[in-house]
């Protein structure tokens, strides 16, 4: 999944890392760490498993993106700008922007802090930059689409399609 979305990175900047699961790390959801190319994605297992492969995309694209982006910080500008990139990157890989958004804004909190802002803020910038309608805080998903179905009626994991349980080599480019 990692290469599918540096595809589309027009910069072509050469990446090379891992993804890790660590529950600690992850900060409940995903968090990179990096120096120059090498970066490692840590993930949070339960979550791996639980959600969907679209919102994986836009997950790792964004932590990619902090990357692609030279941040070294964080703030709500740095956030917003790999959501827009990684938002790019996997919608250009063939991921849905609108499933990503209304599973954030219908499944999960409206966290807020000062250094990512408020989540459901960031997907409103989402919806406006795909001019897309997924996200009303009533939490119903207002996209008419079907979220990916897995075994048993659950949301096909990131562990289901390309990535091993412990870690795996990103992408290196030269």
């Amino acid at each position: 999944m990692a290469s599918a979305l540096l595809q589309h990175d027009a910069s072509r900047t050469p990446l090379r890392g891992t993804i890790v699961d660590d529950r600690q790390r992850s900060g409940g959801v995903a968090a990179i760490a990096y120096a120059g190319s090498d970066s490692t994605i840590y993930v949070h297992p339960d979550r791996r498993r639980e959600w969907s492969v679209n919102t994986w995309a836009f997950i790792l694209g964004h932590e990619l993106s902090h990357v692609l982006l030279r941040h070294r910080g964080t703030g709500p500008g740095e956030e917003w700008d790999a959501d827009a990139r990684g938002a790019q990157l996997a919608s250009a890989a063939g991921y849905h922007v609108e499933l990503y958004i209304a599973f954030i804004c219908s499944d999960q909190p409206n966290n807020c802090s000062p250094s990512h802002g408020c989540f459901h803020d960031r997907m409103r910038r989402l919806e406006e930059q795909f001019s897309v309608s997924a996200c009303d805080d009533d939490g119903v998903d207002h996209t008419g689409h079907v979220p990916p179905i897995g075994i048993g009626g659950l949301a096909v994991g990131l562990d289901q399609v390309d990535l091993p349980p412990s870690s795996c080599i990103l992408e290196a480019r030269p």
